[in-house]
């Protein structure tokens, strides 16, 4: 994708997808967020993704006029500002007065018909972009699910919380990035359409142990039941097969669990060395490779992969490595750790577990780049095993440069060669699951040591270190004037991650 994109909302549910899309695009583009609205400078832009209206419906009625300022001023100042050649609007079905009517759910430019507050807000938004942009896409969702899900009907079933519909209702349901994936194919030609699946969906057929399990709270409190009937022809045939429906839903169900295990697994990035192998006046985590900076590049495939909490563990140069934080879409929102003292990479992980809530951890060098990379099989790997680190490991044509690794059958780490002779091998790929109570406990007293050649040996040692070879698995260590040449040429003419 080319041309300035900015992506307003990144953070929020829809905004991730859009953000998650967007990376897979191998698009290079700016963020919006609340906590920082002005971080995209003025001026003209292709395309803007507009994620970040309210959502909260039941806010409209209680007070208006932040769902005015939400809705519709913060439409018309995005329009002002940027002046965008193609606007891609998150509207609502709430535009129709009956969705549930096939009379009143076609797609019309403009509804008829006494709405909400929340709907009226909606109808004014679509009406100031489609007489501003020469492209505008105004897409009306009826709903949705998919990873980062925290409410509506289907999140109601999965965490028994108290419904507000019947699981008899019939909906339009949709994978929420699939959504954004059509989104962004459409967005070139843009129109005015119902982003809603070919196919409906009864709640209480595609999650029946859920619905079952709550059938009497469903009967006593006289749920309304809906019956969603949007046209979505034109929206219905830009999705891919299977992402909606009843079978798409059920799939989700199935995997929903292994979603929330991934919102509880931290990604810690090392970038607080001194750069000393690839010196120069801009730090080399931010220098620009492939039209992003190589931080972005390292931690793009986490962020594909559904993980949604960073944390940057800073030292030397961090103004400059915080000030290019700030506006990249997969760390703006990220925390930061910076340490006044150099504590070594071995140092900096121990204080980082030491501060930070939660049990397992994703690190990752912050000059390491993956292609082809599982996360979901090293984390499951790490969980099933009960390891205290489990090392991502690749096979190469010369691991003298890296370090040998040498594996048992069962996976533990035997030994590893600092300075392996050469030919080749297997290596640690600059990746590692970590179990935060065992890695504390186990390395209690080596502050201030290195996590490969200090931390890992003596865990490797005690036989608390397993490692899993990736055979698919593409690294560049891009720490050096080679090596950023050849992550230059991996990512060349590519997506800046593979998932």
């Amino acid at each position: 994708m080319s041309g300035r994109i900015v992506l307003r909302g990144p953070f929020g549910f829809i905004g991730a997808a859009f953000r998650r899309a967007l990376v897979r695009a191998g698009a290079v583009f700016e963020v919006l967020t609340r906590d920082d609205p002005d971080a995209a400078a003025p001026g003209p832009v292709d395309l803007f993704l507009d994620a970040a209206g309210n959502s909260r419906k039941y806010l409209a009625e209680s007070d208006p006029e932040f769902d005015r300022r939400s809705n519709v001023e913060a439409v018309a100042a995005n329009l002002r500002r940027f002046r965008p050649r193609r606007y891609v609007l998150l509207s609502s079905s709430a535009v129709y007065a009956d969705p549930s009517a096939a009379a009143a759910a076609r797609e019309v430019e403009v509804p008829e018909g006494r709405v909400s507050v929340y709907g009226a807000h909606k109808r004014e938004a679509e009406q100031q972009v489609r007489a501003a942009c020469p492209c505008p896409l105004l897409l009306r969702p009826a709903g949705f699910f998919g990873p980062g899900l925290t409410k509506g009907p289907v999140y109601d079933l999965l965490e028994a919380r108290a419904p507000h519909v019947s699981p008899a209702s019939r909906m339009q349901l949709l994978d929420v990035d699939a959504f954004a994936e059509a989104a962004l194919r459409l967005a070139e030609t843009g129109g005015t359409m119902n982003a809603v699946p070919r196919e409906s969906v009864r709640l209480d057929e595609a999650l029946p142990a859920e619905a079952a399990a709550q059938r009497a709270r469903f009967e006593m409190a006289g749920l309304p039941v809906l019956e969603f009937a949007l046209e979505g022809a034109r929206f219905g045939a830009a999705l891919a097969p299977g992402s909606g429906g009843p079978e798409a839903l059920a799939r989700f169900a199935a995997r929903y669990r292994r979603l929330e295990a991934h919102a509880a697994v931290t990604v810690l990035v090392l970038a607080g060395g001194r750069g000393t192998r690839l010196p120069g006046p801009v730090p080399k985590l931010v220098r620009t490779v492939a039209g992003a900076s190589l931080l972005h590049h390292v931690t793009a495939p986490f962020a594909t992969a559904s993980y949604a909490r960073f944390v940057v563990l800073l030292g030397h140069e961090a103004p400059q490595i915080e000030a290019a934080l700030a506006g990249d879409p997969v760390l703006a929102g990220a925390e930061r750790l910076v340490e006044d003292t150099p504590l070594g990479t071995g140092g900096a992980v121990r204080r980082a577990l030491e501060r930070i809530d939660g049990e397992t951890f994703l690190l990752v060098n912050g000059d390491t780049l993956l292609a082809g990379v599982d996360l979901e099989a090293l984390v499951k790997r790490h969980l099933r095993t009960e390891a205290t680190v489990t090392l991502l490991a690749a096979p190469v044509p010369d691991a003298a440069p890296f370090g040998r690794l040498t594996i048992a059958p069962d996976g533990r780490l035997e030994a590893f060669a600092e300075k392996a002779a050469p030919g080749p091998g297997v290596v640690y790929a600059g990746c590692a699951v970590l179990d935060r109570a065992r890695f504390l406990a186990g390395t209690a007293g080596a502050a201030g040591a290195s996590f490969e050649r200090g931390l890992l040996v003596q865990l490797a040692r005690a036989g608390a270190v397993h490692a899993m070879r990736q055979r698919e698995l593409s690294f560049v260590d891009a720490g050096t004037p080679a090596g950023l040449a050849a992550a230059a040429r991996l990512l060349e003419g590519t997506r800046p991650c593979s998932s």
